[in-house]
C-alpha cells in the first residue's frame, strides 16, 4: 500500500488523479489514502507525484 509523506505533499491533487483505482483523496489540503483495499501497487502515484511524497509500503 501506499503511504504518503505529510511533510513532503503540497496538495497538488496530481496523485489523485493519476490513481486509477481511486485510493488518494484530497483533505484538507494534502493527499490521503482513503481506500487502502484498492491499491493494487501499481505506482502510477508514485510517478506522478512531482514532490517525491509516496511511498509503497510493506502491505
Amino acid at each position: 500500500m501506499v503511504k504518503i509523506i505529510e511533510g513532503k505533499c503540497e496538495g497538488c491533487g496530481v496523485c489523485v488523479k493519476a490513481c486509477p483505482f481511486g485510493v488518494l483523496e484530497l483533505i484538507n489540503g494534502k493527499a490521503v489514502v482513503v481506500h487502502p483495499e484498492n491499491c493494487r501497487k501499481c505506482g502510477a502515484c508514485i510517478r506522478a507525484c512531482p514532490n517525491n511524497a509516496i511511498e509503497m509500503g510493506g502491505n
